[in-house]
């Protein structure tokens, strides 16, 4: 869209967000395998308290069931890759919540939690550790953009969002010095889902 009077801009924006709710509505009207895994793992995400300080992964039923649109589905070393977003909640210097996972309010889904992650040592700045995951993932062409860069918040919303792999979103908080910390029943649900959606190499041990 760009060079585009801004008039025209607009309608075509407009024209995507109505394909893209159709879209959504149409895969989450339905039922399937992944669906049904999905609606689990949500009612585990409700359950877990984001207002605690951590680095947490969501997304949603329908970014983890389907490969991003236009994405080239022949390229086997990339097949698995999804839309994933790391978000952060830490205390501020006047103890307040700050929490990332507050910006998923604009989702046509509600979110998932796929994974959380904390630090052995108390007082850590999680804003830091989220910066320097997005910093990791984005070095390495995981961003949403066309030449895999990060969304800038010049560009709109969405600069959390990534098209990654949870297991390599694992292994740089393990390198960061993150650990992986999650109830039973909520890993139970989120292996089931990525069974469901056929990433059997993400799940989480």
């Amino acid at each position: 869209m760009r060079g585009m009077p801004l008039a025209s801009v607009d309608g075509v924006s407009a024209v995507l967000d109505a394909v893209s709710d159709a879209y959504t509505s149409a895969v989450v009207a339905g039922t399937s395998p992944e669906v049904d895994a999905g609606r689990l793992v949500e009612v585990a995400t409700e359950r877990v308290d984001t207002d605690e300080p951590g680095i947490y992964v969501f997304t949603t039923p329908t970014y983890l069931s389907h490969p991003p649109f236009g994405w080239n589905t022949d390229d086997l070393a990339r097949l698995d890759f999804r839309y994933l977003n790391v978000g952060s909640t830490t205390v501020d210097d006047d103890g307040l919540v700050v929490s990332e996972l507050s910006r998923q309010n604009g989702l046509p889904e509600p979110y998932i939690i796929l994974a959380t992650f904390h630090a052995a040592e108390s007082g850590v700045d999680y804003l830091a550790k989220e910066s320097q995951i997005h910093r990791l993932l984005s070095e390495a062409r995981h961003g949403p953009e066309k030449d895999g860069t990060q969304r800038t918040p010049g560009q709109g919303a969405g600069t959390g969002w990534f098209i990654t792999r949870l297991p390599f979103i694992l292994a740089v908080a393990e390198a960061i010095g993150l650990e992986l910390v999650m109830s039973d029943d909520l890993k139970a649900g989120v292996n089931e889902m990525l069974s469901a959606c056929q990433l059997t190499d993400w799940t989480l041990g």
